[in-house]
């Protein structure tokens, strides 16, 4: 592949530089966010964009590409509702997700076109994936504009968190192994394997 510098990026194909800048930040967590407006309507949307912020409160940051250019169903039902949820992946259900790329007309929700069942908690009104192993519900704390490229960075706080009975802990850390998928770019997607668990560093442990 080479080299880029700036000018190889301003020079290089719209589509090229789009696809690999999109990849370049290597693989990262496929998740479907759930999210209803107010006349009830319900919307589900695959993201790569999901980011930790903080563990005190528990925030979570998600990317939105600017909301001017094309209407984003997923943006206006946050807005309106102040809610959203999180949902991982099943690789078994890696074309179902990414079936909710589709541009479907509002009337149309994405839950029903792509094969996904909505699940409720009591006291959360927006929709959860029953598919996902790992889901939570998020409220919306703080929306931070990136003036570079208008894209916009929204806080959530975590308010609920299910985490399924098969899915096992590691020292207290889910393992995504099997559970969860993960995507590179537009349409890569990836199985996740655990590794290896390491414990603290610190000056003066062994390398290998």
């Amino acid at each position: 592949m080479g080299h880029f510098n700036t000018d190889d990026f301003r020079s290089m194909d719209r589509i090229a530089r789009l696809k690999l800048v999109n990849a370049i930040s290597g693989v990262r967590p496929a998740t479907l966010i759930g999210t209803k407006n107010d006349q009830g309507r319900t919307n589900l949307a695959i993201f790569n964009s999901i980011a930790h912020i903080g563990s005190d409160p528990p925030l979570l940051g998600l990317i939105f590409r600017p909301v001017d250019e094309v209407r984003r169903h997923t943006w206006e039902n946050i807005m309106q509702s102040g809610w959203y949820t999180i949902n991982h992946v099943h690789p078994e259900y890696i074309e179902n997700a990414h079936q909710t790329s589709a541009k479907y007309p509002t009337e149309i929700s994405e839950f029903k076109a792509c094969g996904f069942c909505e699940e409720y908690v009591a006291g959360i009104q927006v929709p959860f994936v029953k598919e996902s192993q790992v889901r939570m519900a998020l409220e919306l704390a703080e929306i931070v504009k990136i003036e570079l490229n208008g894209t916009f960075l929204l806080v959530g706080e975590i308010k609920y968190l299910h985490i399924h009975d098969d899915v096992s802990l590691s020292d207290g850390q889910p393992d995504f192994t099997g559970i969860a998928a993960g995507v590179s770019g537009l349409n890569s997607y990836y199985n996740l394997q655990f590794v290896k668990e390491l414990p603290y560093a610190r000056i003066g442990n062994s390398q290998k």
